[in-house]
């Protein structure tokens, strides 16, 4: 049987759902490097498993807009680790963006899991972000919606 390097990505997978679980867990199943650790259900089992664990990489398959996630990327958010990466239909931009602006590093469509969750979680653990392109401009736009200053061009 071969064995995972020593500083093998340890994920964990949330979900409610067996299958979404099992595409995730298929998904990773011949990225080398990667381990998973723990396939909690709910949001306290997720919590208590990153806590014993200490995963890299949250994978947490839950619909965007619930408040059960709002709640645990709240309470990973202050723990910094693991980094949140969110699997689920984006029912809008505008969730997503939320979504990230809660805590999640990145968000990968529930129909893209089997071609792009691997590279998001490689992406996600060495400090990056993982989201559509086309969030982009909802991004900017949130960005300057919350108060922070625009840049002022000097009068001629």
């Amino acid at each position: 049987m071969p064995r995972e390097p020593v500083d093998a990505i340890t994920v964990l997978i949330s979900g409610r759902h067996r299958t979404t679980r099992a595409a995730c867990r298929a998904a990773l199943a011949g990225a080398s490097g990667m381990r998973v650790v723990a396939e909690p259900r709910t949001a306290a089992e997720t919590l208590a498993a990153a806590h014993r664990f200490r995963p890299d990489i949250a994978v947490v398959a839950s619909p965007l807009a619930s408040r059960e996630l709002h709640v645990l990327l709240d309470a990973l958010a202050t723990a910094r680790r693991p980094r949140v990466l969110l699997v689920a239909p984006a029912p809008s931009d505008a969730a997503v963006v939320t979504a990230l602006a809660r805590g999640a590093h990145g968000h990968v469509p529930l129909a893209r899991v089997a071609r792009w969750l691997a590279r998001a979680v490689g992406t996600v653990a060495h400090g990056g972000t993982w989201y559509a392109r086309s969030l982009e401009p909802e991004i900017v736009a949130r960005l300057v919606s919350n108060g922070r200053p625009r840049p002022r061009h000097p009068r001629t």
